[in-house]
């Protein structure tokens, strides 16, 4: 029994002998073949990138391999000074700043929505158990004392490490109002 694309290709075959005849039949069994390789290339790829993936595992941490390589994933060897692609880059960023998202739930505050961008921001840059240490502003965010909260942010490390985003963040946390 053939299948339909078999019985499309007689009909497509028979209309191309009886309109252009012959030479018209070779240049379509031509397309037909050359299509028919890239499928087997991509395939035979697919085969290639199947058992090297059974060789190397997966793991969803950076680890060292066993000749002391930083290494990801499937066995992706992370090089210091090769560039790569922005899409990585952008793919990375956006796991990362879904986990903080994550991760500002287990704060267990109640910020309006602008407030609340400040403190993912904070936990992208110095995670969870850095936003943590900010014990007095926490509290002040607890008790909408803004005012506080700013100046607690201020009065920190952080500040020191990262001037420009410390003060744009204190004052967006004070006047709930991107600056």
């Amino acid at each position: 029994m053939r299948g339909i694309t078999e019985e499309i290709s007689v009909v497509v075959l028979s209309a191309l002998l009886l309109a252009g005849g012959f030479s018209l039949y070779i240049h379509y069994i031509e397309e037909v073949i050359v299509e028919n390789e890239k499928i087997d290339q991509i395939n035979q790829i697919d085969q290639g990138k199947s058992l090297t993936k059974s060789y190397e595992g997966f793991r969803t941490r950076m680890y060292l391999d066993s000749k002391g390589y930083l290494t990801g994933g499937y066995g992706s060897r992370l090089y210091e000074s090769k560039e790569y692609p922005k899409k990585i880059w952008e793919l990375i960023y956006d796991w990362d700043y879904h986990v903080a998202e994550q991760d500002y739930e287990k704060l267990e505050l109640t910020l309006d929505p602008i407030r609340k961008l400040v403190i993912i921001d904070m936990i992208f840059n110095m995670g969870l158990s850095g936003v943590q240490g900010f014990h007095n502003m926490l509290f002040a965010l607890r008790f909408e004392n803004y005012k506080s909260a700013s100046l607690h942010l201020l009065d920190s490390k952080y500040a020191l490490d990262v001037p420009v985003r410390a003060i744009r963040n204190s004052n967006i946390l004070e006047t709930g109002r991107m600056m």
